[in-house]
């Protein structure tokens, strides 16, 4: 008797897949990256563990799926912009990564256990988010005609220093005076982050 492969419906495989990264996240947010395994997440989701092989070829394809999805840097869009437009798409760019990373507890998790661990699941990340990364920093670059190493800099520190004070925000309510807690506070730091936005442009754009 031959083997006949079961073939499930388009839709039906998108509800599964889906069921399945919720899963992940919910696993994450509650006990953490550590605890996604294959058996946890057939149970959270109550999808049998062989379509998490059928469909993401093993734990590391559905965990690189979910880290494709939740990743701001690796997702975020470029854009076809104008000198002109670069000073409020980058304020943007900013403000979009402290939302998404106050308000997506996966995500600031994802990057708690960056900087914990080191292994197979962690670099999957790197690869695709420096790629985006350097595409944005050559888009910069282009426009204001900066040297790459000035740009990449820029970026770093802006990008670096809004991940630490939300992953700090989880242990203290407050740095160098400022409440992290609140929004008042956190517009206190993108005020800041726009101003340093405009004086590098101005600096440069002559």
């Amino acid at each position: 008797m031959k083997n006949i492969q079961l073939q499930i419906p388009e839709k039906g495989r998108k509800e599964t897949e889906r069921r399945l990264l919720e899963a992940v996240g919910n696993i994450v947010r509650t006990e953490g990256f550590k605890n996604v395994k294959i058996n946890r997440v057939a149970e959270e989701s109550g999808v049998s563990k062989v379509l998490i092989y059928r469909y993401f070829g093993d734990l590391e394809g559905l965990i690189g799926e979910f880290i494709k999805q939740k990743d701001f840097w690796i997702s975020y869009p470029l854009a076809k912009i104008q000198i002109g437009e670069l000073a409020s798409f980058l304020k943007k760019m900013f403000r979009s990564q402290v939302k998404e990373m106050r308000e997506n507890k996966e995500l600031a998790e994802l990057y708690r256990w960056e900087i914990t661990e080191n292994n197979q699941f962690t670099k999957m990340a790197e690869k695709p988010r420096e790629e985006n990364g350097l595409r944005l920093i050559a888009l910069v670059r282009k426009l204001t005609k900066s040297r790459q190493s000035e740009v990449a800099a820029i970026a770093t520190i802006l990008s670096a220093a809004i991940t630490y004070l939300v992953l700090f925000e989880d242990y203290c309510s407050e740095y160098n005076g400022i409440d992290l807690k609140s929004q008042k506070g956190w517009n206190q730091i993108l005020k800041c982050v726009d101003k340093l936005i405009d004086l590098w442009i101005e600096s440069e754009v002559k």
